[in-house]
């Protein structure tokens, strides 16, 4: 039985998320690591207009982001 990595990406700023996109869209395709996008800023817009889940850092709080 193999362990799932897990691997975080966060971004604010618009020229952040453009870099982390093909990375993203990549390891997402791959299937082989659970992920979880950490956005804020103009970053959050960028994501929902290409489709990305992702988890609100402005209104998340440290104890729910361990989750």
């Amino acid at each position: 039985m193999s362990i799932q990595k897990k691997i975080i990406f966060a971004a604010n700023d618009k020229g952040g998320m453009d870099s982390l996109m093909p990375v993203i869209k990549k390891i997402l395709r791959s299937r082989k690591f659970k992920t979880l996008l950490l956005l804020g800023g103009p970053a959050k817009k960028l994501a929902l207009e290409n489709g990305f889940k992702f988890r609100d850092a402005e209104k998340s709080s440290l104890p729910q982001l361990r989750k």
